[in-house]
Order: C-alpha cells, then sequence, then structure tokens
C-alpha cells in the first residue's frame, strides 16, 4: 500500500515538474557527409543563425555574433583542462567529465607523439577519424559523457546562450550519440541524435529562437550534456598491444571537432 501511494505521488511530482518547464522553440540542422567539404554549407547556415560575426576571444557579453572552438591553436595542450577556454582563452566554455580529463590530438610540441588519438587508441580505430577544420580533434578520456555549461567570456559569471553545435567524427551507430540541451532550471530543451556517418564527419547544432519571430535568438541554453557512442577512450588504456586490433561490431569510439555556439550572455 505504501510503495503504491509513494508511485502515485512520485508520478504526480514529475508530471508538476514537466508541467513547470516551459516549451521551447527551436531550429535544428544536421547533416553528415564523407568529407568536410560534404557539411560545411550547412556548418555555414548554423553560424549565420547563431549571429555570423565570430567574436574570438574579446571580453564579453557582445551584443550579436558568435563562438566557435577549433581545438587547432598550438597554445592547446593534449591533456586540456575542462576550463581552457575560458581561462587561458576567453571564449565562454567550460568542459565537465569523469575525472576532469580532456584531450586534444596531435599537439604542437610532443610528448606524446600523437595523430588523431593513436597515443590513446588503436590506429585500426583512429585512423577512421576524419578532421572537419585542420587536424586536431577532441574527446573526454576516461567517459564517453561530459557537459559543457557556459560563463560570461573573460569573467567566471554563469551564461546562456542561443544555440550549440557540433562536428563529430566517425558516427557508426544510430541513436548512440547525442546531444541534451537544459536550461537554468534543469529543463530539457530538446535532445539531438547525430546522424551517422562511419569513417566521416556528422554535424549537428540546435538555435532555440522567439516564438513569433524566428529571426530573432533567445539565449536560454545553460548546458548542454553530449554523448559519445557506447565506448569511452580510455577503454583501450589497458591494452598491452595495439597494434593488430580490431574493434568489435558493436564498438562506437567517436571524437569531436569544431563547436559553434551564440555568444554567453547574462
Amino acid at each position: 500500500m505504501k510503495s503504491t501511494i509513494f508511485a502515485i505521488l512520485f508520478s504526480a511530482l514529475v508530471a508538476i515538474v514537466a508541467a513547470s518547464c516551459p516549451r521551447y522553440r527551436t531550429i535544428i540542422l544536421t547533416d553528415a557527409a564523407h568529407k568536410a567539404a560534404g557539411i560545411n554549407g550547412t556548418v555555414l547556415r548554423y553560424k549565420e543563425l547563431l549571429g555570423g560575426d565570430d567574436n574570438g576571444n574579446a571580453p564579453g557579453p557582445l551584443e550579436k555574433g558568435q563562438r566557435s572552438i577549433n581545438w587547432d591553436a598550438g597554445i592547446v595542450p593534449f591533456n586540456m583542462p575542462g576550463d581552457f577556454f575560458n581561462t587561458r582563452v576567453t571564449r565562454g566554455a567550460v568542459l565537465m567529465a569523469k575525472g576532469g580529463k580532456f584531450a586534444v590530438s596531435n599537439p604542437a610540441m610532443p610528448p606524446p607523439e600523437d595523430d588523431r588519438f593513436s597515443s590513446l587508441l588503436p590506429k585500426s580505430i583512429s585512423n577512421q577519424f576524419r578532421r572537419f577544420s585542420l587536424e586536431r580533434l577532441f574527446t573526454p578520456v576516461l567517459s564517453n559523457r561530459f557537459a559543457i555549461k557556459f560563463q560570461i567570456p573573460a569573467k567566471t559569471d554563469a551564461a546562456k546562450v542561443s544555440g550549440f553545435g557540433a562536428v563529430f567524427t566517425d558516427v557508426d551507430k544510430v541513436r548512440r550519440t547525442t546531444m541534451v540541451y537544459l536550461d537554468k532550471n534543469g529543463c530539457r530543451i530538446a535532445k539531438i541524435n547525430v546522424p551517422p556517418k562511419g569513417r566521416g564527419l556528422s554535424f549537428a547544432g540546435l538555435v532555440v529562437v522567439d516564438k513569433h519571430n524566428p529571426k530573432k535568438t533567445i539565449p536560454v541554453i545553460s548546458k548542454v550534456l553530449v554523448k559519445l557512442g557506447n565506448t569511452p577512450v580510455s577503454r583501450f588504456s589497458k591494452l598491452r598491444r595495439f597494434h593488430g586490433y580490431r574493434p568489435r561490431r558493436r564498438t562506437d569510439v567517436v571524437v569531436m571537432d569544431d563547436f559553434f555556439y551564440g555568444e554567453p550572455m547574462y
């Protein structure tokens, strides 16, 4: 009897929370191709939806424009701290994951000697990763899940953005690579399934717009939860040898290239 009452009360609470979450109007763009040129048009359209001009490292908030991260500068270390892109480089993005460990491939000053995470993965996997911009790629290390929260660029104040999109590489499985967008109250705005393209590139991005004017973007996204495939790169750390390794069919290791997001605002 008590368990039945608890179940009813819990269901009612969930219904109340769901009812209190607003509904947002969104524009979602996705694309996938074997080469960067195949998704570039969609990426350019998405950047225009966000605000066009790239605000780089300028202190914020700015009235218009968008921010991006391509990982390619030599200043970005192989073992990258999660707050790197709002401390050393001021772009208003803070990353969180298990153990706080992230890696960016092809460091300008080895060690490690690395090409597309060949120092962390068997080459039978890393050789499948294509690049969207230049040569460096990004991944969390200990988990295939991480979160992105936003701050005012060059400050530590919490911020919101109108949209977030990213390029993914070697997405093999359907509905295994996803992004969930949350507002400041933790309400889900939307969930995107990133389209698969084995040995290729995938793009997915969302923009929140005014209900009555879709040309006007609304900064309401406080956090994005990202899930990459079904296998973290750390799964391979205990293998004594990578040479000759063949991944199982169900293994889907996904890493990322460029991030794009709206100007972080109060």
